[in-house]
């Protein structure tokens, strides 16, 4: 029996450098306001969303000088906090901003993970 594994990718542009990543895993949440009610019950009062949080990763094929060039134009964008458009598949997600990457170099190949966070609600509008 043979096993055939897919590969995603997700394209994600940083000026002149495209990094083709594989894997994401999405964390949102709110937070509760809760009071008590004249029965001495527990309500929730309001409820606040907060950013949604998307951590991508995916790995760099060599060359070396490659690898350079993707931790400069990581931090450029950390440090600029310009937001862009994701599309992980048919999810688009706007208003992202980079907020944190990760780079090592481990064998052969480098190991990225990029930490993106919006405000904006995620939606399945029109793939590009």
């Amino acid at each position: 029996m043979t096993w055939i594994h897919a590969m995603q990718n997700f394209a994600v542009t940083f000026g002149t450098v495209t990094l083709h990543l594989q894997e994401y895993q999405i964390t949102g949440g709110c937070l509760l306001r809760e009071q008590g009610t004249a029965e001495g019950d527990a309500a929730i009062a309001a409820v606040y969303p907060k950013g949604t949080r998307i951590a991508v990763k995916g790995k760099l094929a060599p060359p070396a000088a490659q690898f350079a060039q993707v931790a400069a134009a990581l931090d450029a964008a950390v440090r600029s906090g310009a937001t862009r458009t994701v599309w992980l598949g048919g999810l688009r997600c706007q208003g992202m901003r980079l907020i944190g990457y990760t780079l090592g170099l481990h064998d052969v190949a480098a190991e990225v993970t990029l930490v993106f966070c919006t405000q904006t609600a995620l939606d399945t509008g029109d793939t590009p």
